[in-house]
């Protein structure tokens, strides 16, 4: 707690601040004290270095506290988003002994990791089931096309057909057209070249 001696205003104005902060940024009742202290030490810091007459503004006070206590949340913050980020290579314990933690993870938190939140099995055959009929109703020669580039790029494609990279962006943009139509604009990030010729 600050000392008595303390301008009663900087000290409602830091215990306000205080218990304003609980609940934010993981701070808990308890800890209403120690942040009262660290509010303090700051603030009269800061004030001994201002002149008296900005020391015993009001607004000035309750600018500089309000300033510190978002300051003191951004970095408590910052220092829970640093707590968080570990190696994949680090060594955790699991049911089997000691392990690294990319082999402790599973597919869901691999996925989450990278933000990513694949489709369930019911929906993947309903897709694979529309992408099957789309490409059943293509042209035999867009078909070809279309089933290449599944495993291969456009260079590679080109090459096998013996025709050139310009002529196979032009069928490549006709499919793309095809599938959009179709609903299935989603499935075509499995293509690699959809995103270079879909402009």
């Amino acid at each position: 707690m600050p000392p008595e001696s303390v301008d009663p205003l900087v000290q409602d104005c830091i215990r306000n601040k205080a218990r304003r902060l609980i609940g934010r940024a993981g701070l808990r009742p308890q800890d209403r004290e120690d942040l009262e202290q660290e509010l303090f030490l700051k603030t009269f810091r800061r004030l001994s270095s201002c002149g008296p007459k900005k020391a015993q503004s009001p607004a000035f006070v309750a600018t500089l506290v309000g300033h510190l206590g978002a300051n003191l949340l951004r970095d408590r913050r910052a220092g829970k988003r640093r707590a968080r980020i570990r190696s994949l290579a680090s060594v955790v314990a699991s049911a089997d002994g000691p392990t690294e933690l990319a082999a402790a993870l599973g597919p869901r938190e691999y996925d989450d990791r990278r933000g990513r939140h694949p489709r369930g099995d019911e929906d993947l055959a309903r897709l694979a089931a529309d992408v099957r009929a789309v490409l059943a109703a293509l042209p035999d020669d867009l078909r070809a096309v279309a089933e290449r580039l599944m495993r291969q790029s456009i260079a590679e494609a080109a090459r096998d057909l013996g025709v050139a990279r310009t002529t196979l962006y032009e069928k490549i943009r006709r499919r793309l057209r095809r599938f959009e139509r179709a609903g299935l604009k989603d499935c075509l990030e499995s293509f690699p070249s959809s995103r270079s010729c879909a402009g």
